[in-house]
């Protein structure tokens, strides 16, 4: 489905399964799939993307070890994650999973980091909306988007303030597709799923 879907990306620009307009994913992964494609010639291309985006994954989590805990830390999460044979196949496989989690860890770091930069929370809420693009179940996450903002020690009134700018940004995002699907089918919903 997923190849499908990209396909009718590359050759028709536009988002369906056969004749038929998919509502039931998000456009986030199959964009990405048919940008490797198309420069790379082949799905090969994208799984060779996965592998690299698969390390990076294994970068952040050393760093959020480190974030955590110490260098130690950092090291066994990222070995772990890294010998795990399920990121091994996905990373191997047109499938969502290893760009979610790239996308997902990312903004997860951007957000705990981002206690003293606004260009950070708006970085980290932009990496959250791409993600819920990627995997729309994504948006069942809201409560582990918003946790690194409540958590910083800054002033409530500057955790407001980053939590309207989350909200609206990844809110913002998935207004257009959402539109498109009410556009399509009369619903206005993200996804049909």
């Amino acid at each position: 489905e997923y190849r499908e879907l990209t396909e009718s990306i590359i050759n028709k620009w536009e988002f369906s399964n056969g004749c038929k307009l998919s509502t039931v994913r998000a456009p986030g992964y199959m964009f990405f799939a048919a940008v490797f494609k198309t420069v790379g010639g082949s799905y090969f291309v994208v799984t060779l993307v996965q592998i690299l985006l698969a390390f990076g994954t294994a970068l952040i989590v050393k760093r959020l070890g480190i974030f955590f805990g110490n260098q130690k830390v950092g090291e066994v999460a990222a070995l772990l994650l890294l010998l795990n044979p399920v990121n091994l196949i996905t990373a191997l496989t047109i499938l969502t999973d290893t760009l979610f989690l790239f996308v997902f860890i990312l903004a997860f770091y951007l957000a705990l980091t981002s206690q003293e930069s606004k260009r950070r929370v708006i970085l980290s809420s932009i990496f959250f909306a791409i993600a819920i693009y990627v995997r729309p179940m994504g948006v069942f996450a809201l409560p582990i988007f918003v946790a690194p903002f409540l958590i910083g020690k800054t002033a409530w009134k500057e955790k407001i303030f980053q939590l309207i700018i989350l909200g609206l940004i990844i809110f913002g995002a998935m207004i257009p597709w959402m539109v498109r699907n009410y556009n399509n089918t009369g619903v206005f919903g993200f996804t049909s799923f």
